[in-house]
């Protein structure tokens, strides 16, 4: 412990106007506050009192400490927060909590922690009092998440926002006691692997134009919103360029790009990577077919191509289509899928898995050889399957012409 007077040493006859600065320590945390007194026997009893609040709760916030020094107990300090926290609901914590950007560390996109707050609020209740989400709160909600069938990644995910507020409300002296805490699942090991068919794709794409021909509700209801080609021509996108959602429908008209006679796409803005890698991806002829026809109907009066559509709306219109299919109850079957679709049939067709890291934009190769492990394996049996046949004799190969051992040397190839 240390204690310093801070101020100009008096002048021989003047008053000392000095007072002692503590500068404490416990663990990683360090303290300098003013004890705003004069008497160093009364600055080291503050300074003792510091300390001992300090490894009792290393997490206590500066502002309570400042009370601390000023006289205010500490039970008094919990009770007034255990009264504000009875009237602090989950939302007006969320809605505080979304309105402070530098909250979130400025590298995530916003709109998607609000929808990750609205998940939140919808399983513990917008008017939950914050003290009142203890640990067995968390748990039952992690719980009945991965009950419902949602992703270990879409779990982890909104616990993670709510930790963050609760964490946020913990540091303002508005929430008592220690953060819940949540053991991340491994999200590698418990990837989705559910695959589109190509029929099954076709199929969803058909029932989306189907929604625009239906007729419209009992009078006087609202008419139909006849949306379901351009729901069509997104799901086309995340199937052919294997983003997510989120970064499809924030494309601008600026992103797409031609180069060497083909369009492109380029994904480098930071709030849409996702902690990912920019990069810049060429477009099939029915993504390049959907963009210029999007450009010519929304071009001068849109951002850019699905910057009218949402992923709320996708999602309704996704489940709507598979709706009274095969595909009803597959719980893996979600538009996140078509990502998953586009990267397998991409490592199928090229076995290439540093070209599907690319196209992903991964940044971690780990990453991408964990989730396409089942691919990979597969690939792995046609190899051994193919080194058996280049082995076997001419006439009982199903490799026709292929050079086998010595040819080469025999055909003067050096």
């Amino acid at each position: 412990m240390a204690l310093r007077l801070k101020g100009t040493a008096p002048k021989d006859g003047a008053p000392d106007k000095r007072y002692y600065m503590l500068d404490v320590q416990d663990g990683y945390r360090r303290v300098r506050l003013s004890t705003g007194t004069r008497d160093r026997v009364a600055a080291e009893r503050k300074e003792q009192s510091v300390l001992d609040a300090l490894r009792d709760d290393p997490e206590i916030p500066e502002d309570a400490l400042r009370e601390l020094i000023r006289g205010k107990t500490r039970s008094a300090q919990l009770a007034v927060a255990k009264a504000n926290a009875r009237a602090r609901t989950l939302k007006a914590a969320m809605d505080e909590a979304l309105a402070d950007p530098n909250h979130w560390g400025g590298k995530r996109s916003l709109e998607t922690i609000k929808i990750n707050c609205k998940v939140v609020q919808a399983y513990l209740g917008a008017d939950q009092p914050v003290n009142a989400i203890d640990q067995a709160a968390v748990n039952n909600m992690a719980k009945r998440m991965r009950e419902e069938g949602a992703a270990p990644a879409t779990v982890n995910r909104k616990m993670q926002c709510l930790l963050a507020v609760l964490k946020r409300e913990r540091k303002a002296g508005r929430y008592v006691g220690e953060v819940p805490e949540y053991r991340l699942a491994d999200e590698r090991d418990n990837a989705r692997t559910f695959v589109l068919t190509v029929d099954d794709e076709e199929m969803i794409l058909r029932r989306l134009l189907d929604w625009d021909t239906l007729p419209n509700g009992p009078a006087g209801g609202h008419p139909r919103v006849r949306d379901g080609a351009d729901y069509r021509d997104l799901f086309i996108c995340l199937a052919d360029l294997g983003c997510r959602m989120s970064q499809a429908i924030g494309i601008r008209w600026s992103e797409v790009v031609e180069q060497s006679g083909r369009l492109h796409v380029r994904f480098w803005r930071h709030e849409t990577l996702k902690k990912g890698r920019p990069r810049t991806l060429p477009c099939t002829a029915r993504v390049a077919e959907v963009l210029r026809r999007r450009r010519e109907a929304h071009g001068t009066t849109a951002e850019g191509p699905f910057s009218m559509l949402n992923r709320t709306r996708a999602t309704r219109m996704w489940q709507w289509a598979i709706k009274g299919t095969h595909l009803a109850n597959e719980k893996e079957c979600v538009p996140h899928a078509l990502r998953h679709s586009c990267a397998t049939r991409l490592l199928l067709a090229t076995g290439n898995i540093k070209l599907v890291q690319e196209w992903l934009g991964h940044r971690d190769i780990q990453t991408t050889s964990s989730v396409y492990a089942k691919v990979l394996a597969e690939q792995s049996l046609q190899g051994m399957s193919a080194l058996e046949q280049f082995r076997l004799p001419a006439s009982s190969s199903v490799l026709g012409d292929v050079p086998r051992q010595g040819s080469i040397a025999k055909s003067g190839i050096q």
